[in-house]
């Protein structure tokens, strides 16, 4: 799918809108947690999760033994991993799960066996093609849906990285929200499209129905998920419309910046008709070489009258947007692997009190941040400004 297609679309918030219930906004991943699991105590019925990243440490034996418990008292405990993202953390409590009657199911498991049986599918009915968009996937959610009532995402992962723990680094930054209402339905008919590819693997005859798209995720939904291709396309040119209407500002914060160039392009019109776009991003990532390449783009937007800063105080992780008036929380790094790629959960927010919480982080932020400077760049160390741009090649995969 070319990042660069454009046709009409409505912007994300175009049309009428019912609202969330909810909506709590977690900036500090403690608060997240505690909240979190003072919810999954509460629970009745169902407990469905899905985590890109699982961790042994201290958050992830936390979880292993709430969610253990919540099992054994006869509510359904449902747990879908990565392949990747957990690979070598699961042998430490998959077990201790089952044997406390969790389900888990784990998306697109690379193994000898699974990668063989996908081999002989495609190669029976001429996939391959199919095979390899297959092992490129990965499950980037990170949702919690409580009793088909309360949601619970953002970019945190179970692991401590997220939370403050003393003579530890600094907690890396976060958003996570609490959202209920009617459209967490969407969310769990997402969850039973991720859960059922987990149980039938790779299956090279698999089509979904347009309609079945459109019933997943209604044109004006506040619930973005992108789990087939339509969805996607969908997706971007909403958040390209969106851009591309905004008056006042548009503020955003951001992990993996390796943005499209329909995306680069909505920035800049967007700062030249006199829109505040400012974008905040990590100076440390758990991905060493990210950085060089946001530089890279930090270099191009901030001659158009877009201000970019670099935020200090610990690793940054976060996905927000704020856009006028509302604002948006999920998963969705603005780089080709989450748009093209890997399964996303983002939401919308509107209400008075979860935009000023966001609006309100931001210039938190700001304040822990440094304005990126060209000349700074031309004169850091050959080897980060060589390799941005040798990564800029690989953008596609990025």
């Amino acid at each position: 799918m070319a990042l660069t297609f454009l046709n009409r679309s409505n912007s994300i918030l175009e049309g009428k809108h019912n609202g969330w219930l909810r909506e709590e906004v977690f900036v500090r991943g403690d608060d997240f947690f505690n909240s979190l699991e003072e919810n999954i105590r509460a629970a009745q019925k169902t407990v469905l999760i899905e985590s890109y990243i699982f961790d042994y440490d201290e958050l992830g034996k936390r979880f292993v033994q709430l969610l253990s418990e919540t099992a054994r008292r006869g509510v359904e405990v449902r747990l879908v991993l990565d392949g990747i993202g957990t690979w070598g953390s699961l042998k430490f409590f998959h077990l201790e799960l089952l044997s406390a009657g969790v389900k888990v199911g784990v998306y697109n498991q690379v193994s000898f066996l699974s990668l063989l049986r996908a081999a002989l599918i495609s190669s029976k009915t001429g996939t391959f093609k199919r095979l390899f968009q297959w092992s490129n996937r990965r499950n980037h959610h990170k949702l919690c849906i409580i009793d088909g009532k309360t949601a619970w995402l953002g970019s945190m992962n179970i692991t401590a990285k997220h939370l403050e723990i003393p003579g530890k680094a600094p907690a890396w930054r976060d958003t996570g929200v609490a959202i209920e209402g009617p459209e967490v339905a969407i969310l769990m008919r997402d969850f039973e499209r991720t859960w059922e590819s987990t149980m039938t693997g790779f299956d090279a005859s698999r089509k979904v129905k347009r309609w079945y798209e459109s019933r997943l995720t209604p044109e004006n939904s506040l619930v973005k998920v992108n789990s087939t291709g339509y969805l996607r396309r969908k997706n971007y040119l909403q958040l390209l419309a969106t851009l591309n209407k905004a008056e006042k500002r548009i503020w955003i914060t951001n992990a993996y910046f390796v943005p499209p160039g329909g995306l680069v392009r909505a920035l800049r019109d967007a700062a030249r008709r006199g829109v505040e776009v400012k974008v905040i991003l990590p100076r440390d990532t758990d991905i060493f070489f990210m950085p060089w390449v946001s530089e890279r783009y930090c270099y191009r937007l901030q001659a158009t009258g877009i201000r970019i800063y670099q935020y200090q105080a610990s690793i940054l992780h976060a996905k927000t947007m704020v856009i006028d008036d509302i604002a948006i929380v999920g998963s969705t790094n603005l780089n080709h692997r989450s748009l093209l790629h890997d399964l996303e959960v983002d939401v919308i927010l509107s209400s008075t009190q979860a935009v000023g919480t966001m609006v309100k982080a931001f210039e938190d932020d700001l304040v822990q941040s440094r304005e990126f400077a060209i000349e700074e760049w031309m004169q850091s160390p050959l080897y980060r400004r060589i390799g941005g741009t040798l990564a800029l090649y690989f953008r596609y995969w990025l």
